[in-house]
């Protein structure tokens, strides 16, 4: 009995230490850290930030095509500043009093994009390691976080990073256009194409799906 317990945490630490050794260099090829659900303490309570649930597929085929296309995430969201002000307001508190330049940002990057992103990876700046770092990104080869002057620096570092790194043809993580095996086809500015990269396959659903989550917010908030 003891022999088989010694074996099976002998097992359970090798299958631990390999799966950390795997994440790393996965942040390593990135310089980005990407919180995981089972390789962050914090993550549980990342990953459930409210109002986070499930949307039906009923809603997704009401909203997609409108603010948010998860295979295009450099078409505006057209939120409005009193959209944009009704969710800060609610669950991204650390960036109220940012509308103006966040709606400025919308040409280059969808918004709700952004936001989900921010959501994602630190509750839009609740938890954050590295000053003002809203997206865990790091240092070029080096495991520090970025530390930032303002919310605004690490946004627009952010922004930067995805247009230039991801979405460019030239970008380090560029990706040809690709089919998944549902047959949705994928181009560099798909979310689904930008999370081959930049995190583990939990994060471009759970974005997509908070992008949803936000336009559904959104789209009952209109007219308040």
């Amino acid at each position: 009995m003891i022999k088989k317990l010694i074996y099976f945490f002998t097992f359970v630490n090798l299958f631990l230490s390999l799966n950390l050794l795997n994440y790393q260099e996965k942040d390593i090829k990135s310089n980005v850290i990407h919180i995981s659900i089972e390789d962050s303490s914090i993550a549980p309570t990342l990953y459930k930030i409210p109002p986070y649930r499930l949307i039906s597929i009923e809603e997704k085929l009401n909203l997609q095509g409108f603010d948010f296309d998860p295979y295009d995430i450099t078409k505006p969201s057209n939120l409005t500043k009193a959209e944009l002000s009704k969710y800060l307001s609610i669950y991204c508190k650390y960036w109220v009093g940012l509308e103006d330049f966040l709606l400025s940002k919308d040409k280059e990057i969808n918004l709700i994009f952004l936001l989900s992103v921010a959501r994602t990876e630190t509750g839009a700046g609740q938890f954050t390691r590295g000053n003002y770092n809203c997206f865990n990104i790091r240092q070029e080869n080096s495991y520090a976080f970025v530390d930032y002057n303002s919310y605004e620096a690490s946004i627009e570092d952010f922004i930067h990073l995805i247009l230039k790194g991801y979405i460019a043809e030239d970008g380090t993580w560029y990706e040809e256009p690709w089919y998944d095996h549902n047959g949705n086809y994928h181009t560099s500015t798909s979310i689904h194409t930008i999370g081959l990269h930049y995190a583990d396959e939990v994060w471009a659903p759970y974005v997509e799906n908070i992008g949803y989550e936000i336009q559904y917010f959104t789209e009952n908030v209109k007219g308040d």
